[in-house]
C-alpha cells in the first residue's frame, strides 16, 4: 500500500484508474494494485465467511433505510477522519448481527449516533390496539436539550426482513414530553421501537433509543 498526495489541497480521488485502486483510509489516499485473481469461496476461513455475511446483512439493513431520516443522521455525526456515515453505520452495528441470524440482538442496533442527548425517563407502552405512547421527562433538569427538537420514530418487524414502519414527520418535539403513535392495521404489529432527536436546525441528532413493543 502506498499513500498517495493529493495535487490539490482537500481533494480525495477514490475508484479504479487502470490496474489500480485508489481509495481513502481514515483521511489518508492511499493507492493499491488491484487483484486480477478470483479467489475461490472455499478458500475463505469460517471467521471470514460469518464477517462477509454480517457485512452483507448490514448493507441490506443500510439499504432499506434509504428515504428515512437515519442516512441524515449517520452522515452528521461525529466521525473518524475520512468516515463516511455509511462506514460509520457498518462500524457501529457490525455487532448486533451473527453468522445465523440477520440481526441476533436489536437492542444493539443503532439507528442514530449524535452529540445531542437524550431526555431522561424516556418509556414506551401500548395504548391501544394499534397504538403506542412514548413518555418522558420535561423537566428542566431532565430534557437534556432544546425543547424544539423534533422526534423521530421506527418500527421494526422482528422476522429479519428488515420491513419497517418510520414516523419521521411527526409533528412532536422534545418539550412535548409525550408522542402517540397509532398504527394503521396494513402495517401490522412491529415489536422494536427505535427513537431519537433531531436538533431543529437539521444538523445534529441524539442516539438512538430502543425498546421491545410486547402487544397485548
Amino acid at each position: 500500500m502506498k499513500e498517495i498526495k493529493s495535487i490539490i489541497a482537500g481533494v480525495v480521488a477514490t475508484g479504479k484508474v487502470g490496474d489500480y485502486v485508489l481509495y481513502n483510509r481514515l483521511g489518508v489516499p492511499c493507492i493499491r494494485r488491484a487483484s486480477t485473481k478470483k479467489r475461490s469461496v472455499d478458500s475463505y476461513t469460517a471467521a471470514q465467511r460469518i464477517g462477509q455475511n454480517r457485512l452483507r446483512y448490514l448493507v441490506s439493513l443500510y439499504r432499506a433505510l434509504q428515504g428515512t431520516s437515519v442516512p441524515q443522521a449517520w452522515k452528521k455525526a461525529l466521525k473518524r477522519p475520512g468516515q463516511t456515515g455509511y462506514n460509520a453505520f457498518v462500524s457501529q452495528n457490525y455487532a448486533a448481527f451473527s453468522k445465523d441470524e440477520i440481526i441476533a440482538d436489536y437492542s444493539r442496533v443503532k439507528m442514530s449516533e449524535g452529540e445531542l442527548r437524550l431526555p431522561l425517563g424516556i418509556c414506551m407502552a401500548v395504548s391501544g390496539g394499534h397504538e403506542l405512547t412514548l413518555h418522558w421527562e420535561t423537566r428542566k433538569d431532565k430534557l437534556m436539550g432544546a425543547k424544539d427538537d423534533r422526534l423521530h420514530v421506527l418500527l421494526m418487524d422482528g422476522d429479519g426482513s428488515f420491513r419497517t414502519v418510520v414516523r419521521d414527520n411527526l409533528d412532536v418535539c422534545r418539550g412535548d414530553g409525550q408522542a402517540v403513535i397509532p398504527l394503521a392495521p396494513e402495517e401490522g404489529l412491529p415489536v422494536h421501537l427505535y427513537c431519537y432527536w433531531e436538533a431543529a436546525a437539521g444538523d445534529r441528532f441524539t442516539p438512538s433509543w430502543y425498546a421491545k413493543i410486547n402487544w397485548e
